[in-house]
């Protein structure tokens, strides 16, 4: 009995491949995140965010050329425009008909700084949009693991039904032999079978737990089949705690996406600030053109040069007060860089905190299964011969399930964790 119980640990423990479905082949966690990476909607809905802003950059490259405008204008009246009586007899009208054309040019010279503080603001907006698209990555990764392993875990406490199960199917076999050998009462039946159910009811609820995970879990990776099949991982060992993947908080600052989102906020914030400002200073543009005029019987076309200078005197009644609002915007986005950047390292040593909880966790789950399976060999003795009651045995049976079960759990949180940690420190990108 201690080698079938020492057999019994060693397969509930060990990860092994099970196929639930003959064909389906099976997928690895990096192959998950690849397909995520690929397919998830979130990253689609980022990588396009990073080409709005591109176009957006591009757009705005194109306001240090020259603007060039062409007009045209023509019209034809029953009646002259231009009109005069001769001496209270006669009227004489003229301009009936004309048409007058045009093409300009002209080059921003001096625009207050819009140009050029525009450009800088697309190019912030592009760098956002990247680390946008870091985050979004981040969480998919995330989010597949929690799946990934979620799976694992109900997989696991699968098999360890099933060996519960074949347990109590063996026990309600010696049970009936000795009930119909006059032994023992119906009892102990009944109470054995009424385990069996208690534990097939647990099994319709797992195998239905493990569906509907694996569905999520296609349709977030974008996986062609209803649902995949995982490629299970070793976890017959505790998990050590990965010293060599700790940061220093303030040195994984740099590189958090969070981090760099506020600073480039403030830079956006000093841009449109400076923008603001630059729409109430004068405004400077060379041009040339083009004309064409038929008018009153002539037709002629000249050139000219010009240069336009626009100062918006009323502008500031309101203007001051717009950068002022700029400048307090720019004061937030200032104070919240220093303030979020602490709760960002607080929130990277929290995540580790949390990472040695899990792996602390798992070690105390895991050396709880020893204890747990001798118990359980001792009272499958002490039933065997007769000092203990089947009620014992099951109760035995059951904690030895529950330890196993709180071990594949911690686990499964302990390998989370350990992603959780990795992307609050830059160490997945």
């Amino acid at each position: 009995m201690t080698s079938f119980y020492k057999l019994t640990l060693i397969l509930i423990l060990s990860f092994s491949s099970l196929n639930a479905m003959a064909g389906q082949p099976e997928i690895s966690l990096e192959r998950c995140r690849e397909m995520a990476l690929q397919n998830n909607l979130k990253i689609r809905t980022a990588k396009n965010a990073v080409s709005e802003a591109k176009e957006l950059r591009e757009e705005a490259f194109t306001k240090y050329f020259p603007q060039v405008n062409a007009t045209g204008f023509a019209f034809k009246s029953n009646k002259g425009i231009i009109q005069f009586g001769l001496l209270d007899i006669l009227t004489v009208s003229f301009l009936d008909k004309s048409v007058n054309a045009g093409i300009t040019a002209v080059q921003p010279i001096f625009m207050g700084g819009q140009i050029v503080n525009g450009n800088k603001l697309a190019e912030i907006g592009v760098a956002v949009s990247e680390l946008q698209r870091r985050q979004s990555r981040n969480d998919v990764i995330e989010t597949v693991d929690k799946y990934y392993w979620e799976i694992l875990a109900l997989q696991a406490k699968r098999r360890t039904l099933q060996t519960a199960m074949t347990a109590v199917d063996s026990l309600c076999h010696d049970v009936r032999a000795a009930l119909e050998a006059g032994l023992i009462t119906s009892n102990d039946l009944l109470e054995a079978e009424l385990r069996r159910s208690e534990l097939q009811a647990d099994s319709v609820d797992l195998d239905n737990g493990i569906k509907l995970c694996k569905m999520v879990l296609s349709q977030y990776i974008g996986a062609d089949s209803t649902y995949v099949d995982i490629a299970e991982i070793a976890a017959d060992t505790v998990p050590s705690i990965p010293f060599e993947s700790y940061r220093a908080p303030s040195d994984a600052l740099l590189n958090s996406p969070d981090y760099l989102l506020l600073k480039e906020n403030v830079k956006a914030k000093k841009l449109e600030q400076r923008i603001e400002l630059g729409k109430n200073l004068p405004s400077v543009g060379a041009g040339a053109g083009y004309f064409y005029q038929d008018a009153l019987d002539s037709k002629h076309g000249y050139g000219a040069v010009f240069v336009a200078v626009n100062v918006p005197l009323s502008g500031w009644w309101g203007g001051s007060h717009a950068i002022k609002r700029k400048r307090i915007a720019r004061e937030t986005a200032e104070a919240e860089l220093e303030s979020l950047s602490e709760l960002i390292e607080i929130g990277m040593e929290k995540a580790w905190d949390n990472l040695t909880a899990a792996q602390r966790k798992a070690e105390i789950a895991y050396k709880a299964i020893i204890p747990a399976t001798e118990n359980l060999r001792l009272y499958n003795v002490f039933y065997q011969a007769g000092t203990s009651t089947i009620t014992d045995l099951l109760d035995a049976q059951a904690l030895h399930r529950q330890t196993i079960d709180r071990f594949t759990e911690a686990n499964a949180a302990y390998r989370v964790a350990l992603t959780q940690y990795l992307i609050a420190t830059s160490q997945l990108e």
